[in-house]
């Protein structure tokens, strides 16, 4: 078996050729085209270790979107207990539940300072500290706690 030279595979100006130059096993040198099987699995190494980030990204950007979302419904069912608050009277109704939509909401109120006399006798009133959660089920998704006014009339003492 003798060893020929290789030439250069003669193509037409900007061409390019996949054909490779290789001995047979029978001793012949023959053209063959396309990939080998270890050039096919390196370039898919390569792909999918290039892909592994764009992957984590894709995960944190969805991870994101269930946060964002849970703090939006826990937004809203804070801004529609405040609202539902400020009609409460928490001389008269020191605590209580309220249930709206999915959600409820639990208040405690406790007097801050007593009763103060208002202009001509004819209110009381008292400053409260006030304990709010906030439920989605039985989860507590918020507690607050604010400060509110609440009134007894004064013939009702």
């Amino acid at each position: 078996m003798h060893l020929k030279t290789l030439k250069p595979i003669r193509m037409s100006p900007g061409k390019t050729s996949l054909k490779r130059r290789h001995l047979a096993r029978d001793g012949q040198w023959s053209n063959q085209r396309g990939l080998s099987t270890i050039e096919v699995i390196a370039a898919l190494l390569l792909f999918s270790v290039a892909l592994l980030p764009i992957v984590q990204v894709q995960l944190n950007a969805q991870r994101g979107a269930v946060i964002v979302s849970e703090i939006e419904a826990t937004t809203q069912l804070e801004r529609q207990a405040l609202n539902f608050l400020e009609s409460v009277n928490f001389a008269q109704q020191p605590e209580g539940q309220f249930s709206f939509g999915d959600g409820q909401i639990r208040w405690q109120a406790v007097p801050i300072r007593e009763d103060a006399e208002l202009i001509r006798n004819l209110d009381r009133i008292s400053l409260f500290r006030v304990q709010v959660e906030m439920l989605v089920g039985d989860r507590v998704v918020s507690t607050r706690v604010l400060h509110a006014v609440g009134w007894r009339p004064a013939f009702a003492q």
